[in-house]
């Protein structure tokens, strides 16, 4: 049986955020590299040609200069510098590619962020005994794997990759020009790069899901961290705002959706609204459906018109029904009287949407005043 203190429990939004604001989320190294890898093959393999005919040209006139040139240590700086700049611009869109991808893939796993915490001091970082745990870590055994699989794989890649690849190295010294000799080195690096690519793979396999399960068991929390953490949050003010505003979407929601079923809307007629229910045959007394003030009061007015259901201005009785009823109770015995009369006065006629209340009609319902004041 787990104690209080042993950290079982799943983290929650807030310690995670709180991890992700400290630069505390998973990495995987191996997923960036491979991501780099291939992208950057697939780049090269699609505009490898030109990159080695651009280059080729600059190699070539590097190389190719006259005995006046070599003599003028300023127009040999100026041919260098030249092909260095001619250079740099060929493989110039290359590099900013490698960067962008760079920068996405540590968002593949654990998001983009940018955090100053990681690059402030911290002693345990010095310190013997953390660093002999960190050594006999379960992170640092994963990592030893990593590493002698890594070994592992590229070494046979090198038993299967040398040997069928070593006649084209060699033959790059009777290679009839530039271009043709580092066309073929690209191909060469080209097919070792996507092989390693490969391998990394295998190890971001095992890697990706290593590193989400790590991060989670570091953040798990306990029991007691939940409820110190609950009781936090229940103190903070934006917290007790944001649910009673939740609380109140909640009442409005219910209070709207009963509408449609009403025989008759009572108002205040700004203050209140009182939604009624009586059907012959299914309730003995009337029932009051749902009830509001301020905006709740205008949306149920609301709902009322767009239902065409009669919205009778009947301020007392309104005012009583609003203060002494209860959503889905029935109607106060008091209010028996006052309600039969406006059900009955709807009932006599042919359109209850043209109805019309007047003073008389009022003063005739009788409500208590004791029951229509707060």
């Amino acid at each position: 049986m787990s104690q209080s203190g042993d950290k079982t429990e799943k983290p929650t939004p807030k310690k995670i955020k709180d991890a992700r604001k400290k630069g505390d989320v998973p990495r995987s190294k191996e997923l960036s590299t491979a991501v780099i890898l291939i992208i950057g093959v697939l780049f090269l393999t699609v505009d490898g040609a030109r990159l080695t005919n651009e280059m080729g040209f600059s190699m070539r006139h590097l190389l190719y200069f006259d005995f006046k040139t070599l003599k003028s240590p300023q127009d040999m700086s100026m041919l260098i510098m030249q092909s260095i700049g001619s250079a740099f611009i060929t493989i110039l869109p290359f590099i900013c590619m490698c960067a962008i991808v760079a920068y996405l893939a540590q968002s593949m796993l654990g998001g983009q962020i940018f955090t100053l915490s990681k690059l402030m001091p911290k002693l345990s970082n010095i310190s013997p005994i953390s660093g002999l745990k960190k050594i006999f870590s379960s992170k640092s055994l994963v990592e030893l794997f990593k590493s002698i699989l890594k070994v592992t794989l590229v070494t046979g890649l090198c038993l299967v990759f040398l040997p069928s690849n070593i006649i084209k190295l060699i033959s790059l010294y009777n290679a009839s020009s530039i271009s043709v000799a580092l066309s073929l080195m690209v191909a060469i690096i080209l097919n070792g790069a996507m092989s390693y690519a490969l391998i990394l793979l295998i190890v971001t396999a095992i890697d990706v899901p290593y590193q989400r399960y790590s991060h989670n068991k570091q953040l798990k929390m306990t029991k007691q961290e939940i409820k110190d953490e609950y009781k936090n949050a229940e103190g903070s003010p934006e917290v007790k705002g944001r649910l009673r505003q939740l609380m109140r979407e909640a009442s409005q929601r219910k209070s709207v959706s009963n509408v449609p079923n009403a025989d008759v809307i009572l108002t205040n007629p700004t203050h209140y609204s009182v939604a009624i229910r009586y059907k012959d045959g299914q309730d003995q007394i009337p029932v009051i459906l749902s009830m509001g003030r301020d905006n709740v009061a205008m949306l149920i007015r609301a709902k009322a018109s767009e239902c065409r259901i009669p919205v009778l201005e009947v301020p007392p009785l309104a005012r009583a029904l609003f203060f002494h009823g209860k959503e889905g109770d029935t109607i106060p015995y008091e209010l028996f009287v006052p309600v039969a009369k406006v059900l009955a006065y709807l009932n006599r006629l042919d359109n209850k949407l043209a109805h019309h209340i007047d003073s008389g009609f009022i003063s005739d319902l009788m409500v208590p005043t004791e029951l229509s004041e707060k």
